[in-house]
């Protein structure tokens, strides 16, 4: 989209008036139609099926989930000591355009050194 039709709408956490309603009518539809119920039911079968398709895969070295339709695969170069892909690799860059040409929405964060969740993190988004 070109700049000049784009619309800068702040941050979620910025309680722009604007951001603040829509964040109000969200929650009238959400309790109105109990999604969570929905969410969390959905959230269970996306984290089994993770699991199912990768859990055993030598460059994952967690599946994230269960709560709700958040789920995140976390990609290691190696399994057994969760050690991190180098960055000039740009892994997580290359699988979230993958993805995509797929049809998955994603979004992509490199982690490097000691933190608790090492590797890349792919977070989806289910539809």
């Amino acid at each position: 989209m070109p700049p000049d039709r784009r619309w800068a709408h702040a941050f979620t956490y910025s309680a722009h008036p604007t951001c603040c309603a829509v964040a109000l009518r969200n929650l009238e539809i959400m309790e109105r139609e109990r999604l969570w119920e929905n969410a969390a039911a959905m959230g269970t079968r996306l984290h089994q099926r993770l699991v199912e398709a990768f859990g055993d895969h030598p460059n994952v070295g967690d599946v994230r989930g269960g709560l709700g339709l958040l789920a995140a695969l976390a990609f290691v170069e190696d399994k057994a000591t969760k050690a991190n892909f180098a960055g000039d690799r740009k892994i997580a860059g290359r699988l979230q355009a993958e993805m995509v040409k797929r049809g998955v929405v994603t979004r992509a964060r490199p982690v490097a050194g000691p933190h608790p969740a090492r590797g890349y993190i792919i977070r989806t988004e289910a539809r």
